[in-house]
């Protein structure tokens, strides 16, 4: 009886033990994955910043070359055709497929390193600067081109990240849109020009075209009839 009952306790002890080796074994490898992982992502976020401020110091470059009268009118506008088509192919094909989520989920579930906020530092410059020089071809170049402004903050949460998900579905209609997207709350001048401007308290808020201005969330059928309208 006394024999069975060691048997039991070294089987027992042995299981137990096995369990602790096994979750230790399951913690160790989180944390060497999570250690990798959060590197790669560091040094992505990096060379995305270097991009990102690269594009800029480009950016202000054609800014002030359009500004002077050198240039004839269809030479500026060329100009301006060519930084906002960088603008928009750096935005839907560098920075939306590099990050691991789209931007306001990464915001809200991830605690937000040095190197990530530098590189939002310069993508909201290129954000709202590229806005102004788009309105500006808009005007001057008697072009037919749509634009849609989306302002989120890093604290809206899902009702901000349902609302990237259903602006993401606008691609499914063949819609040839300039996007741009800014945190309403980032402590830039052309943010605040842009919030007065079209009177954004809260988020999420839409405005398409420079006229209208929709509050709150707007799925895809809202959407649309705006485009049309122009």
């Amino acid at each position: 009886m006394r024999k069975k009952r060691n048997i039991v306790r070294v089987i027992s002890f042995t299981l137990i033990l096995t369990l602790i080796f096994y979750f230790i074994g399951i913690y160790v490898g989180f944390k060497i994955f999570e250690f990798f992982y959060t590197k790669e992502l560091i040094e992505k976020i990096n060379h995305l910043y270097f991009q990102t401020k690269s594009l800029n110091e480009e950016i202000n470059s054609y800014k002030e070359i359009i500004l002077l009268d050198f240039f004839d009118k269809e030479t500026k506008c060329r100009l301006l055709e060519n930084i906002i088509n960088k603008v928009r192919d750096y935005s839907f094909n560098v920075i939306a497929k590099n990050l691991p989520y789209r931007i306001e989920e990464y915001e809200f579930n991830s605690k937000l390193s040095n190197e990530y906020l530098k590189l939002k530092s310069e993508y909201m410059k290129m954000m709202s600067i590229s806005y102004f020089l788009t309105i500006k071809y808009k005007k001057e170049c008697y072009t037919n081109i749509s634009t849609l402004l989306y302002f989120y903050s890093s604290s809206c949460g899902v009702e901000c990240i349902n609302q990237g998900k259903e602006l993401d579905k606008l691609r499914e209609y063949n819609i040839d849109f300039y996007f741009f997207i800014v945190d309403k709350d980032w402590n830039l001048n052309e943010i605040k020009i842009l919030n007065e401007l079209f009177e954004i308290y809260s988020v999420p808020s839409i405005v398409i075209n420079e006229k209208y201005v929709l509050r709150g969330f707007s799925n895809v059928s809202t959407l649309l009839p705006y485009f049309k309208k122009g």
